[in-house]
């Protein structure tokens, strides 16, 4: 019963996937036309093919990320002791998201240092509640659709599609057994389809500040995500508190007080009323992005129950124990 039930969400899944995938690739076309018009008015606006350096950027941010895992892996082995409970697979699961760990926060707090040194922290349109002095009304003014985007932030745009394409294409050729990789799965499409879009439609400056909150807040993340299987469980659960602070604060008041109800209200109020090209499309990914959000900051408050509990640390988003009840449910195993 358990089986058919898991084949039928899968079907299902992968239907919502197909149907999600073919309305993005419409709107990208529409898009895409749009964008083109306003080319024409001013040469520099932001083009499609710029994205095709992003792709060079994910084949090497794609191998980057393998060599990590591969060249930590004795490390990981030093780190993680294998539990009786935990097949080999659930055991090579856990020494591969060691060394994805720390390759993404490799990554995370390079370019979070990067963006708000560099890119950022003297914007107009950069937030105190971020640590700027500016007001994210700014991301509607200057001429809107028509801001001039600088060489930096084109770069800057370039190599973040480029990274959270590479996930995407990492996680569909190494990690399609994960039991988090469904909602993992829509989180860098979205991900993707928000970097693209945002691009082409200029909001570039609204969109930086999208970018620099999941960077920033992902950080904590993947560090106790590098200590979870670890004895080091104070490391792990200092980590988880970090993580608790940043996503809450972020993610879940920032992100929607600022970021979303600039996207919503001060776009339509700076531009007295005129219509903003895809402003439904736009709010509707980032809508997604915060119930995925919810979703998550849900599962790690039952990760930290759990460690009040038990004493024990566990990565409950990810799962990776439950692989081994996969595979037998896969193998036509009923429940008894």
């Amino acid at each position: 019963v358990s089986s058919s039930c898991g084949a039928a969400m899968g079907s299902v899944f992968s239907f919502v996937v197909v149907v999600y995938g073919v309305f993005i690739v419409y709107k990208f076309y529409e898009m895409s036309h749009i964008a083109a018009e306003r080319q024409l008015k001013q040469p520099s606006y932001p083009q499609f093919i710029d994205f095709g350096t992003s792709l060079l950027y994910a084949c090497g941010f794609t191998l980057a990320h393998w060599i990590v895992r591969m060249v930590v892996m004795p490390v990981a082995r030093s780190v993680i002791t294998r539990k009786r409970k935990w097949s080999e697979r659930v055991y090579q699961a856990k020494l591969h998201r060691f060394g994805t760990a720390i390759f993404k926060s490799l990554w995370f707090s390079s370019f979070s240092v990067y963006s708000y040194l560099f890119l950022l922290r003297d914007a107009s349109w950069f937030p105190a509640a971020l640590g700027g002095s500016g007001d994210t009304k700014q991301c509607w003014t200057d001429g809107y659709p028509f801001q001039d985007v600088s060489d930096a932030f084109r770069l800057y745009y370039i190599v973040a599609t480029g990274y959270h394409t590479s996930e995407m294409v990492f996680q569909l050729l190494f990690e399609s057994d994960r039991p988090d990789f469904s909602e993992m799965l829509i989180h860098h499409m979205t991900a993707v389809f928000l970097l693209v879009f945002s691009f082409l439609m200029n909001f570039v400056r609204i969109g930086s500040l999208v970018l620099f909150i999941h960077d920033v807040s992902d950080l904590p993340t993947y560090l106790a995500k590098i200590f979870v299987d670890s004895p080091c469980s104070k490391t792990t659960f200092g980590f988880y508190l970090c993580m608790l602070a940043a996503w809450g604060y972020l993610r879940l008041y920032v992100f929607p007080a600022y970021v979303i109800k600039s996207a919503m209200f001060e776009s339509v109020e700076q531009l007295n009323g005129e219509d903003v090209v895809g402003w439904y499309f736009f709010n509707g990914l980032m809508g997604v992005l915060y119930l995925l959000h919810l979703y998550w900051y849900f599962m790690f408050l039952k990760m930290g129950w759990h460690f009040v509990k038990k004493g024990e640390t566990r990565d409950m988003q990810a799962n990776l124990t439950a692989m081994d009840l996969q595979k037998l449910k896969g193998g036509g195993k009923k429940d008894q």
